[in-house]
């Protein structure tokens, strides 16, 4: 009897067994990611590359993942921008997300999608694609590549087809140059307190960026002061090996303004990075700054909008700005260190938004 009973489980786990064993090999018989890009003949382009990049099938062979699949007239306007075919692979791996099975209904605005790219720049985490889904219902990503048909399933994901090729953000100063008109005072403070060079050597960073408004909301007497030294007394250049003592080292006459100046863009700058779904979950936050004082971050979310406030004043009036160096949060305010007074007493001007 009891060797009976042991047949019959015995059969049983050998039935189980060769049901998976048949649903996975159904599962790459034609109806995996990779097998169904093959079947379309909008991808040949895209399927060529898989065919010479094992390293990208693999990716697209795991067990979950989707991919924004560029089409053939994507890879054609690619080649004839003339974009270095070495780069592919990498910017590939930018439009597939591992682990999840995307639907159209996850493509919000604001989401924030893990791409496979990993970059030392941010500390080794994940490169974000950010979803942009405009009024009239066109899904972008990056603002650079659109959406252009309905999804495809797979067994083990999902592709969505995009008509351009993405780019891995580039620099802050660059992402933020494509928008002179928002943000040409931030680049210019840049280039006068060479933070560029210093956000460089960081290894993953947030950038809390005010928009032009903002900077304008401290006044012209303000902003004289800390963008130009005129009317200032002026620090000697130092060209020396040995300066020391907070004298000028730029080679350069320097004045108090521009070290103030100096001490607000370090402000905004965080030493971790920090996009808003991290502030989400954490909900209050403290982050180390270049400037050795804290940022004190909030963020909460409700149906409707999140909100993101920065030391009790500044708010986020866009998140998740992408670039290689860490997210970029677009801020109305100006903050400034508790060491720095400015000729102008800002908050009786009422250039503060409360």
């Amino acid at each position: 009897m009891r060797i009976l009973f042991a047949l019959v489980c015995l059969i049983q786990l050998l039935a189980v067994g060769a049901s998976c064993f048949q649903h996975e090999l159904d599962r790459r018989a034609g109806n995996t990611i990779i097998d169904q890009l093959r079947q379309d003949r909008r991808f040949t382009r895209l399927v060529e590359v898989l065919d010479n990049e094992p390293g990208l099938r693999d990716e697209l062979d795991s067990d979950t993942a989707s991919i924004f699949a560029p089409d053939n007239e994507a890879f054609e306007a690619w080649i004839q921008r003339g974009y270095d075919k070495r780069r592919l692979r990498d910017l590939l791996s930018y439009h597939i997300v591992p682990d999840i099975k995307l639907t159209a209904d996850q493509l919000k605005d604001g989401a924030l999608l893990k791409s496979t790219v990993r970059l030392p720049s941010l500390d080794n985490r994940h490169q974000r694609l950010r979803v942009f889904r405009l009024a009239n219902g066109e899904v972008w990503l990056n603002m650079e590549s659109r959406v252009i048909g309905p999804e495809t399933p797979a067994d083990n994901g999902v592709i969505f087809p995009v008509h351009r090729i993405l780019n891995l953000p580039s620099m802050a100063a660059e992402m933020l140059a494509t928008m002179p008109g928002r943000f040409s005072l931030w680049l210019l403070g840049l280039e006068r307190t060479d933070m560029k060079q210093v956000i460089a050597q960081e290894t993953g960073v947030t950038l809390f960026v005010p928009s032009n408004e903002a900077w304008e909301a401290l006044g012209n007497e303000n902003l004289k002061y800390l963008f130009s030294c005129v009317g200032q007394n002026i620090i000697p250049p130092c060209i020396s090996d040995d300066c020391v003592g907070g004298r000028n080292a730029r080679g350069s006459p320097d004045c108090k303004g521009r070290q103030d100046l100096t001490q607000i863009f370090k402000l905004h700058i965080a030493r971790q990075v920090a996009f808003s779904s991290d502030m989400l979950a954490e909900k209050s936050l403290e982050m180390d700054t270049l400037a050795r004082e804290k940022l004190a971050v909030r963020a909460s979310k409700s149906d409707e909008d999140t909100v993101i406030i920065v030391n009790d004043k500044a708010r986020v009036i866009f998140s998740d700005a992408l670039s290689s160096e860490g997210p970029i949060q677009i801020t109305n305010q100006i903050l400034i260190p508790k060491n720095i007074g400015l000729p102008q007493d800002v908050e009786k001007r009422g250039g503060f938004e409360r």
